[in-house]
């Protein structure tokens, strides 16, 4: 009779490569259509959007970093159990594109909340010119806040994981969770009840200025109709986000607490470390999605991706259709004198 381990390694081995090929698949194609779709002119002139464009490149690495190395141990040796070097670029690299674009979505919810806000100096942090700046600094800054990955991830009993133990251990654990969903988390939910309230008082402003001048406000009415589009995009974004990475959020807080009850047994550890895994590996359908739900939520999007689509194949069409003949042949008349 197979234990209880061989059986549930079994079952994460599978389920993780399915998933992963999901990611590679799915959510790759995805992420390189999301790119190109916010690349369009008309994206890169809201700042907005050029932070989503700078968490979807993030949310492409992600998963790139993530699925790659199950694939191939799924086929091959598991490079994590004898590669130290493999072991902590690979743990450093998946934590920082993951907390970079988290971050980097924060700022988008922080952005609507402040182009939509009546304060003039939060309204000036609203623009793409200050979004390129922002971009790199908040990438630079994750990437140095978690070199200390570099150090304390090591090969331990024939696992890649944190060699810390003690207050060092529960010190990261707690800095992790931090990083990776409460600040996140927090700013998305903060800012987008700001923006809910910020919106309502501009739509009862707008429609006080219809009745006085229902002439002169037709820019405003655009203006505040693609604020509220955005809107409805990002708050679907916390709505997912949330759900998705909840998983991983119990997992994290038990962590912490985990290392300071004594005599478990090996199954509850085998337990244990099946749910972290399978945790981790479903947080990752957020970055794998995005793409379609904001396709499905957003008719401004569902457009520009159909202009895109048409563009590409009715080009295809045009030259597989043109026909390929003689060049006409000029008659030269000679007029002797």
């Amino acid at each position: 009779m197979a234990s209880l381990d061989n059986i549930l390694s079994s079952i994460q081995k599978h389920t993780l490569f399915g998933l992963a090929w999901i990611y590679v698949v799915f959510g790759v194609i995805g992420c390189v259509l999301h790119i190109i779709l916010l690349a369009r002119t008309r994206f890169r002139k809201t700042s907005c959007y050029t932070y989503v464009l700078g968490a979807t490149v993030g949310m492409m690495f992600s998963l790139f970093i993530y699925s790659i190395p199950i694939i191939y141990r799924y086929h091959k040796v598991d490079s994590f159990s004898y590669s130290v070097y493999f072991c902590k670029f690979r743990v450093y690299f998946d934590s920082t594109t993951s907390v970079a674009y988290r971050l980097l979505l924060s700022a988008a919810f922080f952005d609507l909340y402040a182009s939509s806000a009546s304060n003039v100096r939060l309204r000036r942090l609203a623009n793409v010119r200050f979004a390129y700046r922002a971009i790199p600094t908040i990438t630079v800054l994750v990437l140095l806040a978690h070199v200390y990955l570099l150090i304390t991830t090591n090969i331990k009993a024939g696992a890649c994981g944190n060699t810390l133990v003690g207050i060092s251990l529960t010190f990261v654990n707690l800095f992790t969770l931090f990083n990776n969903s409460f600040l996140p988390t927090a700013i998305m939910i903060v800012c987008t009840l700001l923006t809910r309230k910020n919106l309502t008082q501009k739509r009862k402003r707008r429609q006080d200025l219809d009745a006085q001048r229902p002439s002169n406000n037709r820019i405003a009415q655009i203006q505040l109709k693609r604020d509220q589009q955005v809107f409805r995009l990002l708050f679907n974004h916390v709505v997912t986000f949330f759900i998705i990475t909840f998983p991983s959020v119990i997992y994290s807080v038990s962590n912490i607490v985990s290392p300071y009850i004594a005599n478990k047994s090996a199954d509850q550890i085998t337990i244990e470390n099946f749910l972290r895994a399978m945790a981790e590996g479903l947080s990752y359908l957020f970055p794998a999605f995005t793409f379609y739900i904001n396709t499905l939520t957003s008719s401004m999007f569902r457009k520009e991706l159909w202009t895109i689509l048409r563009g590409w194949f009715s080009c295809g069409g045009a030259i597989t259709n043109k026909r390929v003949g003689p060049e006409p042949v000029q008659q030269t008349v000679s007029v002797n004198p």
